[in-house]
């Protein structure tokens, strides 16, 4: 490993992350050789009593009618029970047949594990034994349930690690909720109950503070669940404490999530829907403020999602069925009282966390810029490569894409997919827009210098301007432009010194026809109704078709799903500072076509 790298990475982190880290890891260690250290969270200790009914009706009536976007998954629970029974377990679009997992060892990648120890299917198997009143329906769930509580070793287990431990301490919360008066094994009941307390004991005991971000707040999340239900008021207290902390870290002026992800985002909007609307309804006052905070990430997630349901790509983002835009924007909107479903957007600029928006009052065409930081310069770990890049939807379909992310660790596409070649944006001598490593790492990150958007008689523009992290004395400027013909032009200009070449890359949808014409121009629609891409300056273009043997050119639109792209990259030799880039026209009806 090189070292400079190594302190360039490290120097941006907090004194507590730099504390907690060589902690952590040491605790894991000794779990795994001291089991004996572990026995106050494995081993049945006193008998935890049930929640009072009242606490249980809360829980169950904020579940079936607020909480409603628990419940708008893309499986179906009949679905899911009838693998379960079979022994499959299909996550991340990966199914894999296990029986009972050995809960001890790795399946699949790292995430995908993780996914098995969160537990995912229980809310929405509960719900489906509820609603039809056959509570054997949850039998396989239990038997799981059962073997996870008998046989998986912290220090030894993925799903002892806090982040699981926080998802599936909610998700068995959730469960136990729904059927807590209809099953009829009392003895199952108090087995799971006292599990779930233990874990929670446990993850009060190791919070991700080496982490921090989106992990913690997942923690605090199940510390404030827990706590209410099983009123545990030291819970509760750190909880809203962290909470409260993390709200004013995480969450930027403009109402978005400080890793720039918008996956993260909706995570952090749904988890903070969760946590505040128990802790009300179970009568506990919270910060006026918190009202404001969920109203604007609502707006933030409305505009960095499409009228289909999916999510802007950009950074470590997927859609996933847990962060569906809609129902967590209707599920903010009733927290807050405020009306839904309104025309058009409510804010087309998020400068604080930096994303710019234009949008047709017809919702035909839409831009997304992303004009950020990469990510909150203490955790790197979902930041990409995709400074001044941006999304494009035009004739109402997506037409220029980011390609999104396909897993985390040892996934073969992971170094791909946070380049800055995976992006549609302008990459300087080959190097890389920030330094990238590793599976989560990153050193030096690209700066931006400006962003402004404006609107006038001649359309909307964006103006940015970015240094790049291997050549700090360049500025990279990007002007995009829409007129009001509805031609889009993108020009891209690097001045300040000498350079050898730049390349600027476009990833169109999978879904569009590509057709290259002998002027050098390109035919690019669906339906038949095709747009002409040209190039201005000097630039020259090469069309790149996805190959098994390459990363270039395939899409990502959920974890573990791979589809075959094209992308179109441009090339121009400095050291000239003229613009080079592309113009999208909006009729593809011009001079010199070939049609």
């Amino acid at each position: 490993m090189n070292l400079s790298l190594l302190l360039r990475t490290l120097a941006p982190l907090r004194r507590e992350q730099l504390i907690w880290r060589p902690v952590r890891l040491v605790q894991k260690q000794l779990y795994r050789f001291v089991p004996m250290l572990t026995h106050r969270w494995r081993e049945p200790g006193p008998s935890v009593p049930p929640p009072p009914a009242s606490r249980i009706d809360t829980f169950r009536r904020t579940l079936l009618e607020d909480l409603t976007h628990l419940f708008q998954g893309e499986a179906a629970p009949q679905a899911e029970l009838a693998r379960l029974e079979t022994g499959v377990f299909s996550l991340l679009n990966q199914a894999i047949e296990l029986g009972l997992p050995d809960w001890n060892r790795r399946h699949g990648s790292h995430l995908w594990n993780y996914q098995l120890h969160y537990f995912p299917f229980v809310p929405g198997i509960a719900r489906l034994s509820r609603d039809t009143g056959k509570t054997k329906a949850f039998a396989p769930v239990q038997k799981l349930i059962e073997d996870w509580i008998d046989k998986a070793i912290p220090g030894r287990s993925d799903g002892w690690d806090a982040y699981p431990v926080s998802l599936r301490t909610v998700n068995w919360i959730y469960g136990y909720t729904l059927l807590a008066d209809l099953h009829p094994d009392q003895r199952f009941l108090e087995l799971w109950r006292g599990s779930i307390h233990r874990q929670l004991d446990y993850l009060s005991r190791h919070l991700e503070l080496h982490l921090l971000a989106n992990h913690l707040f997942k923690n605090v999340k199940a510390l404030i669940i827990g706590g209410l239900f099983f009123d545990q008021p030291e819970w509760i207290a750190t909880g809203r404490r962290l909470l409260q902390r993390e709200v004013e870290e995480q969450i930027l002026a403009d109402g978005g999530h400080f890793e720039r992800a918008p996956m993260y985002h909706a995570q952090t909007l749904a988890d903070l829907i969760e946590s505040t609307l128990l802790m009300r309804n179970c009568g506990h006052r919270l910060p006026a403020r918190f009202d404001e905070v969920i109203d604007l990430m609502a707006d933030f997630l409305e505009a960095l999602s499409d009228r289909q349901g999916r999510l802007a790509l950009f950074n470590d983002s997927a859609n996933t069925p847990e962060t569906r835009p809609k129902p967590i924007i209707d599920a903010a909107r009733r927290f807050t009282s405020r009306p839904s479903g309104q025309p058009g957007l409510r804010r087309k600029n998020f400068p604080q966390t930096g994303y710019f928006i234009w949008q047709s009052e017809d919702g035909e065409e839409k831009i997304v810029v992303d004009a950020g930081p990469p990510s909150v310069a203490y955790n790197t770990a979902h930041a990409h490569c995709d400074l001044l890049s941006f999304e494009l939807h035009l004739d109402g379909q997506p037409w220029i894409v980011d390609t999104g992310v396909h897993g985390y660790g040892s996934d073969p596409y992971r170094h791909y997919c946070r380049s800055t070649r995976a992006h549609n944006t302008v990459m300087i001598d080959g190097a890389e827009q920030s330094e990238i490593w590793s599976t989560f790492r990153m050193g030096r990150m690209a700066r931006l210098i400006e962003a402004v958007t404006s609107e006038s008689a001649d359309g909307w523009a964006f103006l940015g301007r970015a240094a790049h992290q291997a050549r700090p004395d360049l500025t990279h400027e990007r002007r995009i432009h829409r007129d009001r013909q509805g031609t889009w032009t993108i020009a891209d200009r690097i001045t300040g010194g000498p350079y050898q070449y730049a390349e600027v890359f476009l990833h169109l949808h999978p879904d569009l026809d590509v057709l290259a014409q002998t002027d050098g121009s390109y035919l690019i629609g669906i339906d038949a109704q095709s747009r002409r891409l040209v190039t201005t300056g000097r630039l020259t273009t090469e069309l790149v078709e996805a190959e098994a043997s390459r990363a270039d050119g395939w899409y990502f639109p959920e974890f573990g799903l791979a589809r075959p792209g094209r992308m179109i990259i441009g090339r121009v030799s400095g050291p000239a500072d003229e613009p080079f880039g592309f113009q999208i026209l909006s009729d593809s009806r011009v001079v010199g076509s070939d049609d």
